[in-house]
């Protein structure tokens, strides 16, 4: 069952499924070019990352990943979002997942189900 969440800061996007804190990192694959950045939020839907590299809204990129006790992640995005951040050209990306398979929903819906207290 979809849920919706609260509009992501500023952005006019709202989110259709709940979230949780991921620090590690993504490798994004980006017109060509592999980046290795922080991941900040993951859901089913999709996840936030954090980079000073540039990327188009509405570009497709391969992002690959470790869930914390799950198998590796390997899936299609899309950014719909951008939100720059300071004068060091950092800026918030947030992606849309296209391709996910359902045992990768159901290892980011687990993840996200421990949840600790403290993220609440």
């Amino acid at each position: 069952m979809e849920e919706k969440s609260p509009q992501a800061k500023g952005t006019g996007f709202i989110r259709r499924f709940p979230r949780r804190k991921l620090t590690t990192v993504v490798g994004v694959l980006s017109r060509g070019n592999y980046n290795i950045v922080p991941c900040l939020e993951i859901g089913e839907g999709g996840l936030q990352f954090q980079a000073s590299e540039k990327h188009l809204k509405g570009g497709l990129v391969v992002a690959n990943l470790f869930l914390p006790k799950a198998h590796f992640l390997a899936v299609t995005a899309e950014i719909v979002y951008i939100v720059q951040t300071d004068s060091s050209g950092r800026s918030y990306y947030g992606l849309r997942f296209k391709n996910l398979s359902f045992e990768c929903k159901r290892q980011i819906r687990d993840y996200i189900a421990e949840k600790p207290a403290a993220e609440a």
